[in-house]
């Protein structure tokens, strides 16, 4: 468990047994909890068994272990749970059933229920699972032991109609302890769209997001709320967030929505976002970059850069030269949507200086092309071929001023006419690393036998924490094709990466370290993919990084898992 969840587990838990000391399930909980952190766990029952109320010393003698000395004015129905819990641990399952006769209250039927299990009694465990949930039908944590133990053979149809029916109507309620353990039920039954749905009612009640907003969000809670709003008609975002908090909350939504094909919704999420005070830099760029391409009005979009290169000026560490350069770069193609070309030729200069190559340089060629100086177009084309673009040998045909083959005058461009920052030109030679070792975070392996995507990064790279995430949302959305996704650092000191990681995680990659495999793939540059072959070969190289390319790999991949190749 990770420390996070594992303090807001104890959160929850310490409220719960606030509002009910002698709640033997919340006690059983919080001791799972603190199954990690034995020396808090003997303290914290301890000081209960010293000075606690007659219940919860009761309660903290079971949980220490000692032997049962009920206090005096203990409830005795706490007290028969306590003895049936006791030979319980001590596997001593008929004496435990028998301390639990005569007793009827939902905590009682529960521990029945497990006991049951226990003792592999499928007629009777459905027996009691039938009586249970009649008595207290809105009561679903009593099933919990089918869940633990798996023991889902015992509901037959006429009992599974009646479980997912009263879970039904516990979502459409308002009460979010019922939609809680509703999600909690078919979680354990393995109804995941209808536990998703639960989960979006959780949040239009705003209720899992009021504890979370007490402290900062990691970026897996943002992608997980995202999740959730994707899944609701009109968006309801969690109160007490902060903006830049909801802001990822709305992009890893629109990103949802433009996974499934529902390009309006994220379009409305993506102008959403915009409106949220405290959007960072990248957020901006992200969500303009996708507007653009919906069909954005361009007079709309120059106002929308300008925006953005104040809060970059304001957010200068969020905001690398490489981000200004794609502002300038969007405002270069609106100017040229408003055919005001020597303006557009302007700020496709400047875009090319920040970095933004060689997407500004072929730019700079199409608006040259258009003024009619096909002389100047030409060497912005060769310039940008010379970057790394591809595809323009007809362009450098057309517009060439020289007799001969263009492709000298490509090769002899030093190629080093842009910034750090921005994506430089990389080499294509034919590399195998089948058989290389690398250090992965489960131990020593290599990479071959199928189709691996490889993301070089490093914890001092700025445009690496903007690729890392797209790079997960790419995993994620292909968890289910036979690709592995890994994420290689390259950092000087591993504790470098670990304690990135542990701030920004990306669930859906495996994780390396490993600078020597950095070293054996001629990686000369910061952020750089490879796709390997099943053979481990290198199939595709890209060096530098760019808003939404890493998603757009997922039909190429899914060719190439097609392809057999």
């Amino acid at each position: 468990m990770a420390a996070e969840d594992l303090y807001s587990a104890m959160g929850h838990l310490d409220h719960a047994l606030s509002e009910d000391p002698a709640d033997w399930r919340a006690h059983q909980l919080f001791r799972d909890a603190l199954s990690e952190l034995p020396w808090l766990q003997h303290a914290v029952y301890r000081g209960l068994l010293e000075s606690g109320t007659p219940e919860e010393r009761l309660l903290a003698q079971l949980a220490l272990g000692e032997p049962l000395d009920p206090p005096v004015g203990v409830d005795p129905a706490l007290l028969q749970l306590a003895w049936a819990q006791r030979h319980w641990e001590l596997g001593e399952v008929p004496a435990a059933l028998q301390a639990l006769e005569g007793l009827n209250n939902p905590a009682a039927a529960e521990m029945r229920l497990g006991l049951l299990a226990t003792f592999e009694r499928p007629g009777a465990l459905r027996r009691e699972a039938r009586s249970s949930l009649d008595a207290w039908p809105r009561q679903l944590q009593i099933l919990r032991p089918l869940f633990e133990g798996r023991e889902l053979g015992v509901l037959d149809r006429g009992l599974r109609s009646q479980v997912l029916s009263t879970a039904a109507e516990l979502v459409a309620g308002d009460d979010p302890v019922g939609v809680y353990r509703a999600h909690a039920l078919y979680l354990a039954m393995g109804e995941r769209q209808l536990a998703l749905a639960a989960s979006a009612r959780l949040v239009a009640l705003s209720e899992p997001e009021k504890v979370a907003a007490h402290r900062p969000w990691s970026d897996s809670m943002a992608r997980d709320v995202g999740r959730l709003l994707a899944l609701q008609r009109t968006p309801h975002l969690p109160e007490g967030a902060t903006g830049l908090e909801q802001a990822k909350a709305l992009a890893w939504a629109a990103r949802e929505k433009e996974r499934k094909g529902q390009t309006e919704a994220a379009e409305a999420l993506w102008e959403q976002l915009l409106t949220v005070e405290g959007v960072s830099p990248p957020l901006m760029l992200e969500a303009l970059q996708h507007l653009e391409r919906s069909g954005r009005s361009p007079q709309q979009l120059l106002l929308d850069a300008e925006r953005l290169r104040v809060a970059a000026a304001r957010d200068p560490l969020r905001a690398p030269d490489a981000l200004l350069g794609e502002a300038w770069l969007l405002s270069a193609r609106s100017h040229r949507r408003l055919s005001q070309l020597d303006q557009a030729l302007v700020a496709a200069d400047l875009a090319a200086a920040l970095g933004a190559v060689p997407q500004a340089l072929v730019l700079q060629g199409e608006l040259l092309e258009q003024l009619g100086q096909p002389e100047a177009a030409f060497f912005a084309y060769a310039e940008a071929a010379a970057s790394g673009a591809e595809g323009l040998d007809e362009r450098l045909a057309r517009v060439s001023p020289l007799p001969g083959d263009p492709e000298r005058v490509v090769e002899a461009i030093p190629g080093a006419q842009r910034t750090e920052s921005g994506p430089e030109p990389v080499a294509r030679p034919a590399q195998s690393l089948a058989g290389t070792p690398i250090q992965l975070a489960g131990g020593e392996g290599n990479l071959a036998g199928g189709w691996t995507v490889v993301f070089f990064w490093a914890s001092w790279c700025a445009p690496c924490h903007l690729e890392l995430p797209e790079a997960d949302l790419l995993a994620q959305a292909m968890a289910d094709d036979p690709v592995r996704f890994v994420a290689v650092s390259v950092d000087a000191k591993e504790g470098d990466a670990r304690r990135y990681l542990s701030k920004h995680p990306t669930p859906n990659l495996e994780q390396a370290w490993d600078p020597a495999f950095g070293e054996a793939a001629d990686i000369q540059g910061l952020p750089t993919l490879l796709i390997l072959s099943p053979e481990g070969d290198v199939v595709k190289r890209r060096q530098g990084y760019v808003t939404g390319e890493v998603t757009a790999l997922e039909p190429e991949l899914r060719a190439l898992l097609n392809s057999g190749d």
